[in-house]
């Protein structure tokens, strides 16, 4: 199932910290996660430096995470900027940190770093459009016909939504290892 679950919402289960440490360790091995929900979960700080983490060195699956009612501070969204600017190239496109206690700084700092990869994204783009023209014009100038088809692969598309679930620390902690082993 580790490589064919692409959403997991936990919302409000409270698995704290460490729910979040285990987390961390459990995005690092997975293929396919595409979407995470952590809201209400008590991570503080710290769970979400430890995600972050995860998040700024490895994931590219990641599309959307929400860490919104997760009593993150300033410093749990430095750690999220860091992340963001560090994996620029990732697949990270939603992050919601709604009704947390961030100040400015912690906002702009998030801020900032969306708008560095933003820029950073739509300079590949360009890169790419160059690059895509000039390697047409060779093929035209070769009079040779070349067709590639991308197809998509499509698989299994599990989810289960453990919304308010309550299965203690030592319930996710088998449940991540069942999942993510």
């Amino acid at each position: 199932i580790r490589d064919r679950l692409n959403t997991m919402s936990m919302g409000w289960c409270k698995i704290g910290k460490e729910g979040g440490y285990a987390f961390a360790d459990a995005i690092k091995y997975s293929s396919s996660l595409a979407v995470l929900d952590l809201r209400g979960n008590d991570l503080g700080d710290d769970g979400v430096a430890s995600l972050a983490q995860s998040l700024g060195v490895v994931n590219e699956v990641l599309t959307n995470l929400d860490l919104g009612y997760n009593e993150i501070k300033d410093k749990g969204a430095f750690a999220l900027a860091q992340a963001i600017k560090n994996n620029a190239e990732g697949s990270l496109q939603t992050l919601s940190v709604n009704n947390n206690y961030l100040t400015k700084f912690g906002e702009v700092a998030l801020t900032e770093a969306v708008e560095l990869v933003e820029e950073m994204k739509a300079l590949q783009r360009y890169a790419r459009t160059v690059a895509h023209t000039h390697t047409q014009a060779i093929w035209t100038q070769g009079q040779e016909q070349v067709e590639c088809r991308f197809g998509q692969l499509v698989g299994f598309r599990g989810c289960h939504d453990f919304w308010q679930e309550r299965l203690g620390s030592s319930g996710y902690f088998r449940l991540l290892l069942d999942v993510f082993e």
